[in-house]
């Protein structure tokens, strides 16, 4: 690379990225009493990435607390409104979101079956048998949600809406 007459590289590569000072820029920066010219830029992307977790990190305890509250509230249902928050509010791929939710729910689920056995709402007998077919049906979901395109995995889960609320509608 080019030196110029202060000692600097005429052109600056940061960190692999795509940001690149001029030896002009390098001493601004200098003058301005960077110590490391070059470095603020990359700072500046950083901070950028970092604001960007934080926001999605808000927005997913958001989704999360929404998700959680609906749960503990209906005893279930959490991952039905969990999936499409995940989809268009954090911006998480669609299978992603399914898989995500799975993981989420099942941690709503373990702490609303906590304060339903602690009310004593619900015991261990009443509800063995569904909770060995559910891991059954668990684990084939989970298998199948690999092989299932995207398309179709929204319609599954928009129909599967569509009944369950046809449902509460007709049967209360």
């Amino acid at each position: 690379m080019p030196v110029t007459e202060h000692g600097f590289c005429e052109t600056v590569y940061c960190l692999s990225t795509c940001c690149f000072l001029s030896s002009s820029e390098r001493i601004e920066q200098l003058s301005a009493g960077y110590t490391n010219p070059g470095k603020r830029v990359c700072t500046v992307e950083k901070q950028e990435q970092k604001k960007e977790t934080r926001e999605k990190i808000c927005k997913g305890a958001v989704a999360g607390g929404l998700s959680g509250i609906i749960n503990g509230f209906f005893g279930g249902g959490g991952g039905l409104i969990l999936v499409p928050l995940l989809k268009r509010y954090v911006k998480v791929p669609c299978k992603k979101a399914h898989a995500t939710c799975v993981a989420i729910a099942a941690m709503m689920s373990v702490v609303t079956a906590a304060v339903y056995l602690l009310r004593g709402a619900v015991t261990f007998a009443d509800a063995g048998w569904y909770m060995a077919g559910g891991a059954v049906g668990g684990l084939l979901g989970g298998v199948l949600l690999g092989s299932v395109p995207k398309v179709w995995l929204r319609r599954i889960f928009g129909i599967f809406l569509v009944y369950s609320a046809v449902r509460i509608f007709v049967y209360g």
